[in-house]
């Protein structure tokens, strides 16, 4: 009896922790388009107030930075290596070598590829627009992204626990 009841107990312990885990997926978009946030913040002091050229930029604001700042220092060797391509192709193949360790989504990685389109533009207005531009979207994704947490999390999590008993009514 003791056996069965301990048995119990792990599977429904089990079963909370994968689905918990898996709600972690969601706090951590949310984290990534913050980090993206402030990435974008610190490129235009990098570009506006240092006057750094972009491969400076893209490097100084990659430091330390994780999955998000790899996009950005993949960007600052490619410009840096003078591989002839144009910034948003750059920024596209960026993406890819990164796109399986983030948690961002179609969408998010889209902001990301229009802000790099707007990186070509000649005048330093226009470049400010854009990283504002997509500083603001970015913001709204924030925001989104947190309600979306909030309600997913809470219902994996629910999930786990009913799971985790329908699987010991199930087994008993």
């Amino acid at each position: 009896m003791i056996i069965k009841i301990a048995g119990s107990l792990l599977v429904m312990l089990a079963s909370f922790t994968f689905f918990y885990e898996y709600s972690k997926q969601y706090a951590r978009r949310v984290a990534e388009l913050e980090e993206l946030n402030f990435i974008l913040t610190m490129l235009e002091s990098e570009m506006f107030y240092n006057l750094n050229p972009l491969p400076a930029a893209f490097s100084n604001v990659s430091r330390g930075r994780g999955g998000i700042g790899e996009i950005f220092a993949a960007a600052a060797e490619s410009i840096g290596n003078r591989e002839g391509r144009a910034v948003p192709g750059i920024f596209r193949r960026a993406i890819e070598k990164v796109r399986g360790a983030l948690h961002l989504n179609a969408e998010d990685f889209r902001i990301i590829e229009d802000f790099s389109a707007g990186l070509a533009s000649a005048d330093i207005q226009s470049q400010r627009a854009n990283i504002n531009a997509a500083r603001e979207k970015i913001m709204y994704r924030i925001n989104t992204a947190r309600e979306e947490s909030k309600k997913l999390t809470k219902l994996y999590i629910y999930l786990g626990i009913l799971a985790g008993m329908m699987i010991v009514i199930l087994l008993f």
